[in-house]
């Protein structure tokens, strides 16, 4: 597998829906730029405004609504990423749908980003759904929290080809929003199992060790999911999901 990486940034802010646009503490979906006491800045379900620790507002989980998801299950071959205090990085069920998207720059690659996609979204056993990616210019809006994994040409902040951002609330894991960042010079290098490792390293799936039968092994090129990392998605938002979201 190309030497793609992932990069975990902890923000105590919140994440948005697409449970037919409706926000979780009222206002609308769209608006300019601020914190989410301004008007079209309110958050999305499980998110509402509420006091952070730097004397602001910010859109976070309720107060005692924390997850008790924390490490891995024993016996999984396939790790489940951390927050720098042990809650499992992951995406909150509750409101529907993931949407991805990607650069048109990107077009030629659309067909094997939407299988990646696709191949993620479709796990039988899991409650996971990813929208089929769009074309969108913007990154996610990080102050709303945009529910989106989106895929952009960039340099991205490492030596890799191609480094998947997640960005989630400390407290609990919730994932607010992914980015994929890709080389332009390096675009070409980055294979079908490589896009579906920077997937699965957005939904919350870590690094394998080398030889795990999986897509997250570290010098793999499995181009297909297996059962390890299904067992690993089912674990993580299967019924019941693993974090209760």
């Amino acid at each position: 597998m190309t030497n793609t990486g992932v990069m975990l940034v902890c923000l105590l802010l919140g994440a948005c829906s697409d449970d037919g646009g409706s926000p979780a503490d009222g206002g609308t979906p769209d608006g300019p730029v601020g914190d989410c006491t301004q008007p079209g800045r309110s958050c999305f379900a499980p998110f509402v405004c509420r006091d952070d620790s730097f004397g602001g507002k910010a859109c976070l989980s309720p107060v005692g609504d924390l997850p008790t998801c924390k490490g891995t299950p024993a016996g999984q071959a396939v790790p489940f990423q951390p927050t720098p205090g042990g809650a499992v990085v992951h995406w909150a069920l509750k409101p529907g749908c993931v949407a991805t998207s990607h650069v048109q720059a990107l077009a030629s690659r659309a067909p094997a980003i939407a299988a990646a996609v696709k191949a993620f979204s479709d796990v039988g056993c899991s409650n996971l759904s990813l929208d089929p990616p769009a074309v969108l210019e913007v990154d996610p809006d990080l102050g709303r929290g945009e529910r989106r994994i989106h895929f952009k040409l960039g340099q991205p902040l490492s030596s890799s080809p191609a480094v998947a951002t997640a960005t989630f609330e400390v407290e609990t894991g919730r994932v607010l929003t992914a980015v994929v960042t890709i080389d332009p010079k390096q675009q070409n290098s980055i294979t079908d199992a490589d896009l579906l490792e920077l997937v699965g390293l957005c939904v919350g799936l870590a690094p394998a060790p080398q030889g795990t039968d999986s897509v997250m092994a570290i010098g793999s090129q499995v181009s297909a999911l297996t059962a390890e990392d299904d067992k690993a998605i089912c674990a993580l938002y299967g019924s019941p999901t693993y974090c209760g979201d």
